[in-house]
């Protein structure tokens, strides 16, 4: 939720100041998420109007996120939980994996995760993980954290970005170890942003990008979510944005670019470089959980360029973008070296998980009184929309199994 209230022991269920309730649109979508989430807003319904009701709406919301209980209606006292959800404080404390513990622990950054790792096992996050789980059977044979101060500090420097990842203070166990999973499949536990193709040349992963890797992927040239080869290159404005010397257009336009079938063509470095600018290359998977297709981008490129923050490489990015216009002329002149540039801040690899995930809101969620079972289902669906298979989902949901089953016997 946009909705922010530091101090929630405080709440009331006629409080007046909530944070971040700045417009009519926004307060919509408050109102629409806690409508979806079973929460009573009111008969006036999604009005983007602030009123008691979706008031006492936000307050219940709050109550259930910190295991509270409201009293309905419009005025009462808070009941105090039994088992209120913690942030781990104490690394030196030891801590038994009980199924209480998983349901109420909450992590507002990397040191609270690595605190908790080391009260349940005696080592922080990378290290538990790097020692106990990655390259073991059943699930994690295939993916490990390499070794490395590096990987780490990317690991701190993305969960850090918490708010920014999830659009909320403080997450559970389970919403971190769902999308953590997701993370180290997709950037081969470096948390670092990357593009999803291995090959080293530049025509290598133009090409894997183009095809359909023998059906086992879309091609990112061939959808109604991109926009072709063929209809960039016999675009004025794109053409003019990317050609460079050595560029011979005449000739890449005798060849059919539609489809998904690489052309036989003969390409030197420059006409490489100027079919990466197209949506094939430029908008394939990037980033921490693979960003894909022009959509998603787009929605990026509306928050560069509406960004009020100090972050220089930000600022650089959006400079050079307002030039262009609105966000689809960006997504047409702006340069995939300026996308993997972007991306390297964790600011804004964070934010594209978090844009990814308002559509279906996969990564909010509560384990509230729920089952370890169900629980697992929470963190496999992160799998089932990063992913989009029922595989993706099972995939995490083992996997998250296993980490959980390795830091029982890591207990202390």
């Amino acid at each position: 939720m946009k909705t922010i209230y530091t101090y929630y022991p405080n709440l009331r269920p006629g409080y007046s100041d909530i944070a971040e309730l700045n417009t009519k649109n926004e307060i919509k979508e408050i109102q629409t998420y806690l409508r979806q989430a079973g929460f009573n807003i009111g008969n006036a319904g999604v009005d983007g109007i602030l009123g008691k009701n979706t008031k006492r709406a936000i307050y219940e919301f709050f109550m259930k996120e910190i295991g509270g209980s409201g009293t309905g209606g419009g005025g009462g006292t808070t009941t105090p939980p039994n088992n209120r959800p913690t942030t781990p404080t104490n690394p030196g404390a030891k801590v038994k994996l009980t199924l209480d513990v998983m349901r109420n622990v909450r992590f507002r950054n990397s040191n609270d995760i690595n605190i908790f790792f080391q009260q349940t096992t005696g080592q922080d996050f990378v290290d538990f993980f790097r020692s106990k789980v990655g390259g073991r059977n059943p699930y994690w044979k295939k993916r490990k954290i390499p070794s490395g101060i590096t990987y780490k500090k990317n690991f701190n420097n993305i969960f850090n970005q918490i708010p920014v990842l999830y659009g909320e203070q403080s997450i559970n166990l389970f919403q971190f170890l769902g999308l953590v999973s997701a993370m180290i499949n997709e950037t081969g536990g470096k948390f670092k942003p990357i593009r999803e193709s291995n090959w080293v040349s530049l025509l290598g992963r133009l090409k894997y990008a183009y095809g359909t890797n023998g059906g086992k992927k879309k091609s990112y040239n061939d959808s109604k979510s991109a926009k072709s080869v063929h209809q960039l290159i016999h675009d004025p404005d794109f053409v003019r944005a990317h050609k460079t010397p050595g560029v011979r257009l005449s000739y890449l336009r005798k060849f059919n670019w539609r489809g998904s079938t690489f052309p036989k063509v003969s390409l030197n470095d420059a006409e490489v470089e100027f079919l990466c600018q197209c949506d094939v290359y430029k908008f394939s998977g990037l980033g921490l959980i693979q960003t894909t297709w022009r959509p998603a981008y787009k929605r990026i490129i509306n928050y560069v360029l509406n960004y009020r923050g100090t972050n220089p490489r930000i600022n650089n990015v959006k400079m050079n973008w307002r030039i262009h216009g609105n966000a689809d002329k960006v997504a047409d002149l702006s340069k995939y070296q300026e996308w993997e540039y972007l991306f390297q801040e964790p600011e804004v690899a964070s934010k594209a998980v978090f844009l990814h995930n308002q559509r279906s809101r996969y990564l909010s969620f509560s384990v509230s009184g729920l089952s370890y079972q169900r629980m697992l289902d929470k963190a496999g669906n992160i799998g089932y929309r990063i992913g989009g298979t029922k595989r993706a989902r099972d995939k995490v949901r083992n996997r998250v199994d296993q980490i959980i089953q390795a830091m029982k016997r890591s207990g202390r």
